[in-house]
């Protein structure tokens, strides 16, 4: 791993930090020395001099004042660093999520990023990939301080007690940077491969997390276990294969040392037994040998894990690096910039041309005029490029050739901000916040009051359906507003775009979702508001064309037409001076806009803590490959103390000058244990983390597996960066169960029963005074750590969750931000989310850093008291003072399997923290549950609904439910024998598209009945019901993936032929045809490449594929124009030939030929009959038809 100068770059905002850090450290390293040096003294006057232990007291103390130097030097040293680490990774963060912001939304959606650009992965970069980089500034770069400078430092002091020794250590010292570098840099292409894996599953979760709906109406959904746990076993691939070479690296490293160590104490043993050297020199070389290859092999593996980040960082600075639009270049610090816009503008298009990335040309030689003051109607069919112009104008896309001008300035001088404050926009799909409505709406005017709020809303015709919500303005909708119905949820964004009073308003299908009598109204809305104002409309509706003063029609991406009407002159009215607020019920909301966080990040009591059993329980088919790593790393612990304790004895023996037969039990002793730490300790850590990653991918698979039942009735409380968390930070989180819970505690055990039983051999005092120490640093210093870091956890998760769904909401909101000028204010909120988790995160380090420095005091305290005891049974001849020496390093050795029982409470409360958030929704009761004996399905499949009425329950409202009943629908009936076709008309939120989601059985009717073939509809299993239905919702999701996979959701087995019919059907094919990849061309998230009309066709194909007896239609030409939806119709009517059908619609369009219509309102049949006959009725549908056919 190259130091990479940009990583050493941001390193100067905490260069001080780092320094004090590296300081701390190498007197760290001094003051080994001064140790090792003190406790060769007192073995060796006790042990040759024959002095008692009143004579080696002062040494004693004064080793004992180092040994507390040292602990809070440490301390000192991790906290500083670590200080240093979040610094540097917070300011990293802002910088990224400034930078995309500021390249913009096609850059994230899909236009210029590509893949690696899905908002999944950039989550996870700035998350995960930026806590990787902690590693790299806290451990990796003081530690490549630390290695080269206390390792001089000993060999300083070692050359002039032994040159020999100190040869050794110089020539051996080089091997471990040698080994590192050469099987580092062969980890450093796969650390990269594993690093794109957890960024590509990060985005493949979330694409089906916010997909899930869509997955179980095309009945794939219970399927895609099988994809989650292949996705999740190439990540475990990949990273084996990383943690295979870092691994290899670690063994050559622990190998060099051991073996090195092996060498030295071999070799000034033979030297003392020959009368060459001092045990005291020999003593004290002994103690440092293992101090001198620590900071290099602690350099080995903080190399590979600041790897991980650096990685991330490459990433990181490839965004960096994208060159800002030339949007962020303009004129704002020119002295001849336009004036900020405050009037009118007249917008001109002059020959400009547009096309999207490997796609045919959008927009060719386009020059139109808005005129100021005037209403401009931008008509044409779906995919035309209307769309991609107002991004033009939004200045979110740039022109590759001709201009834009405002007022006879280019458009690319204005300052970006100033352009976005002089505009209000209504996009085809708005972008709803999980938070409150009024928070919604005050999107355009975070300091609006709650009358200029509700005032907004009555322009939007919202009012009187939020006043029927039990929390009125202050009702969370959900993520994009999942709460609501789609005609509602456009009107949330119309009240937003009309409190902002801009001079130029633009509309993109604003009113596409609303029924006829509200569409009516809305337009009367934006007739009075366009007074003085440019407007810029894109409809296909004949009333807002007809609105219009110009009407430019495009075609294949040019001018067609152009016409000028006349109209009778605009009056203001006293309705566009709502900003000072007119009289209105009064209702309580606090000004300012706070986007909440979701449902389940709220501050709520804390869960239960978890039995750890359950847990377990998931592992017991693990359990011999558990067994196996925990013996080796057993196996491991106790071939280190071996080693030392067998380097003691043949120091010491060889100090009495014996024969160097009796000295070749020992050497083998060393010889073994050196070769086989090194070998145990890689085959226990290769196989406990093999385990753990097999026991992640099962987690992940058995999470979503809990998940799919709970879609989409109860996620809908939640926000699906909440979820993404869950599903991918909290599971791994796990990772510390195994590897740092579970495992420690039963190695230390079984090392600490051996060396007492060993230390029992000498005297039961020895036993005594090394229990002491184990207990404190074993038992009592973990239950403080408990105690401690009680919350942290849950709190760190939570933080974590939120984090992600404010990145989320940054990235795939970021439209809307920008257009409303708040993206600068989400930046800060982020900012502060981030800054909430890197405290959290500091707490927890800290208190780390605490433990390992009460780690290093206990364990060398622990010696000492061995020592001193041992002195005590020397000078009473209760021991020979040759195992003086054995006995304490015997004792400091075995604390390396207690040191890390701090860190596993601390882990543990982590780990209990997610394992609450995860069962709290895998112990969620499920919406909808399958009978233990279900039905085979009927033959025929007439259905007949009787007396159905539907509330949504209680705890659907996650704020605060409300005890009063409200019904959705209520006492309905009809039916549907198989081929009969059904219409269900009504305003937005009367409860058609709930109707559809009880058929689908998203949701478990209360009341009357659904029968098919004559019984229930829950007899039947769910799966089954699904797979009979063809579902073609309002906003149907489509997947960041190509044509033909997206169609293939609904068909595995389709055939290129039959692809290309289903595209054919659904009017999509030529258009298809025309792009250079085909079927097989990118959409994008979301479906970003294509058009709306483009996406809802697509739809509409994927329906046309799933060849079911049984549609559902809710309105499937949407965002059509009316000379495609002629032909869409046509083919859907061809469709649904010999099939029962429901079509749910505001358009009143195909209506003649339905068997049945009926009108709801409220969740009622106010009116049912055929077309003819509700003619002839005169009642709303009417009123309905007419108005219907004035708008269109």
């Amino acid at each position: 791993m190259k130091i990479d100068p940009r990583l050493l770059k941001e390193a100067r905002y905490a260069q001080y930090l780092i320094a004090l850090a590296i300081c701390l450290g190498l007197i760290g390293g001094f003051l080994i020395i001064l140790q090792a040096r003190g406790v060769a003294k007192v073995v060796n006057q006790v042990f040759l001099e024959n002095k008692n232990l009143q004579a080696v007291i002062p040494i004693i103390a004064a080793v004992v004042l180092i040994i507390s130097i040292r602990a809070i030097l440490i301390w000192g040293s991790e906290t500083t660093a670590g200080s240093a680490g979040r610094k540097i990774k917070q300011g990293l963060r802002e910088q990224l999520i400034a930078h995309l912001h500021a390249l913009g939304p096609a850059n994230l959606q899909g236009e210029v990023g590509g893949t690696e650009n899905q908002t999944g992965a950039l989550v996870n970069l700035a998350t995960e990939g930026i806590d990787a980089l902690d590693a790299y500034f806290s451990q990796y770069l003081p530690q490549l301080a630390l290695a080269a400078l206390v390792p001089i430092a000993i060999l300083i002091f070692v050359f002039p007690l032994d040159p020999l020794s100190g040869v050794i250590l110089l020539v051996t010292a080089p091997l471990l940077p040698v080994f590192m570098y050469l099987i580092g840099s062969a980890a450093e292409t796969l650390t990269r491969k594993q690093w794109l894996g957890l960024s590509r599953m990060s985005a493949y979760f979330l694409d089906v997390l916010q997909g899930l709906t869509t997955l179980k109406a095309l009945g794939r959904s219970q399927r895609q276990a099988g994809m989650i746990q292949e996705v999740s076993d190439q990540y475990r691939r990949i990273t084996m294969g990383v943690l295979k070479v870092t691994f290899l690296s670690a063994l050559a490293l622990e190998l060099v040392a051991t073996l090195s160590t092996a060498v030295v104490a071999v070799e000034i043993g033979v030297r003392l037994l020959y009368g060459r050297l001092a045990f005291e020199q020999a003593f004290c070389i002994l103690l440092l040998a293992p101090e001198f290859y620590l900071p290099l092999r602690l350099l080995g593996t903080r190399f590979h894990a600041g790897m991980a980040g650096v990685e991330a960082a490459k990433r990181i600075y490839e965004i960096l690096d994208q060159p800002l639009p030339s949007s962020h270049q303009n004129g704002a610090t020119d002295r001849h910039s336009p004036q900020p816009v405050t009037t009118p503008p007249t917008i001109t298009f002059n020959n400009v041309k547009f096309a999207y990335a490997n796609d045919p040309v959008v927009l060719d030689q386009v020059s139109f005029d808005v005129p100021a003051g005037k209403i401009t109607a931008l008509t044409g069919d779906s995919g035309a490029g209307k769309s991609t112009l107002t991004w033009l104008l939004m200045r979110f896309l740039l022109p590759q050739a001709g201009e834009i001008l405002v007022d006879g300035e280019r458009l690319a001088q204005f300052p970006l901000d100033a352009w976005h404050a002089s505009l209000a926009w209504v996009p085809q799909n708005p972008y709803l916040f999980n938070d409150t409505i009024a928070a919604n709406i005050r999107l355009a005017d975070p300091q609006a009051n709650i009358n200029a709020v509700q005032h907004a809303a009555r322009l939007a015709h919202a009012d009187e359906f939020i006043r029927g919500l039990p929390h009125g303005y202050e009702t969370l909708i959900g993520e994009r507003g999942t709460r609501l119905s789609m005609g509602q949820a456009q009107r949330i964004a119309l009240a937003r775009a009309f409190l902002k009073d801009a001079p130029l308003l633009i509309l993109d299908e604003a009113t596409s979702h609303l029924d006829p009598e509200t569409n009516e109204l809305i337009q009367d809305s934006i007739r009075q508001l366009t007074c003085d104002r440019t407007v810029l409309i894109i409809a296909h509706q004949q009333a807002t064309i007809q609105n219009a003063d110009q009407v430019v029609k495009l075609s294949h991406g040019k001018v067609e037409t152009t016409a000028q009407q006349v109209h009778l002159p605009k009056v203001a009215t006293p309705a566009v001076k709502y900003r000072h607020g007119l009289d209105a019920p009064p209702m309580e909301s606090k000004p300012g806009l706070a986007l909440n966080p979701p449902e389940s990040l709220k501050d709520k009591p804390a869960q239960p803590r978890l039995p750890l059993s359950r847990l377990l329980k998931t592992m017991l088919p693990f359990w011999p490959r558990i067994g196996l790593a925990m013996g080796l790393g057993f196996a491991t612990i106790l071939s280190g103390v071996g080693l030392m304790a067998a380097s003691a004895y043949i120091i010491s023996a060889a100090a009495l000058h014996p024969s160097i037969a009796e000295l070749q039990v020992a050497i083998v002793g060393v010889r073994f244990f050196g070769l086989s730490r090194g070998v145990f300790r890689y085959l226990e850590r290769l196989t406990s983390h093999d385990v753990t990653f097999r026991l992640l991918a099962s987690w992940r698979v058995w999470f979503y597996q809990a998940l799919e039942p709970l879609a989409p009735a109860r996620l809908k409380r939640y926000h699906s960066g909440d979820l993404l968390t869950r599903a991918i930070r909290d599971i791994g989180s796990l990772e510390t169960f195994y590897v740092r819970a579970l495992n420690p505690p039963l190695v230390a055990i079984l090392v600490s029963g051996v060396v007492l039983l060993f230390l029992n051999n000498f005297g039961l005092p020895l036993v005594w005074g090394l229990m002491v120490f184990l207990i404190f640093a074993g038992i009592l210093q973990p239950i403080l750590t408990t105690y401690q870091a009680r919350g942290l956890g849950v709190r760190m998760l939570a933080e974590r969750a939120q984090l992600s769904t404010l990145l989320i909401d940054s990235f795939q909101g970021l439209p809307d931000l920008i257009a409303f000028g708040q993206a600068d204010q989400q930046q800060l909120r982020v900012r502060q989310a981030g800054n909430r988790l890197i405290k959290i995160q500091g707490r927890i380090a800290n208190l780390s850093a605490v433990h390992t420095a009460l780690g290093s005091l206990f364990s060398n305290l622990a010696m000492i008291t061995v020592l001193v005891l041992g002195i005590q049974m020397v000078s009473e001849g209760q021991l020979s003072g040759v195992y003086l020496g054995v006995v304490a390093l015997t004792a400091l050795t075995c604390f390396e399997a207690i040191q890390p029982l701090p860190q596993v409470a601390q882990n543990l409360e982590a780990n209990r923290a997610a394992l609450g958030r995860l069962y709290e929704l895998v112990d969620a009761p499920q919406p909808v549950v399958d009978l233990d004996s279900p039905r085979e399905l009927p033959a025929r499949k007439d259905l007949e609904i009787q007396n159905l009425s539907f509330a949504y329950p209680a705890w659907a409202d996650s704020e605060s439910p409300s005890t009063e009943v409200t019904f959705s629908l209520k006492d309905i009936s009809f039916d549907l024998p198989q081929g009969k076709h059904i219409a269900l008309l009504g305003a937005s939120g009367a409860g058609k598209s709930t109707l559809a989601n009880l058929l689908m059985r998203f949701w478990e009717y209360q009341q009357g009945s659904i029968r098919l073939g004559g019984n229930e509809l829950h007899d039947y299993p769910q799966e089954h019901i699904r797979g009979l239905i063809g579902l073609v919702g309002q906003d149907t999701y489509l997947f960041c993936a190509t044509v033909k996979e997206n169609l293939l959701i609904a068909k595995p087995s389709a055939t290129d032929v039959e692809i290309m019919q289903a595209l054919g059907y659904a009017q999509l094919d030529n258009f298809i045809r025309s792009l250079p990849a085909g079927t097989d061309t990118w959409i994008g998230e979301h479906g970003f490449r294509l058009s709306a009309g483009e996406r809802q066709r697509l739809a509409i194909a994927r329906l046309i594929l799933k060849d079911a007896p049984l549609l559902i239609l809710d309105e499937p030409t949407v965002n059509l124009d009316p000379a495609t939806e002629g032909k869409v119709l046509n083919s859907v009517q061809q469709l649904s030939r010999g099939r029962s059908t429901i079509t749910i619609s505001q358009n009143m369009v195909g209506l003649e030929s339905m068997d049945e219509i009926l009108v709801l309102r409220a969740g009622e049949v106010t009116e049912r009959g055929t077309h003819v006959e509700l003619l002839a009725k005169h009642g709303l549908y009417y009123r309905m038809w007419n108005l219907y056919h004035q708008i269109v």
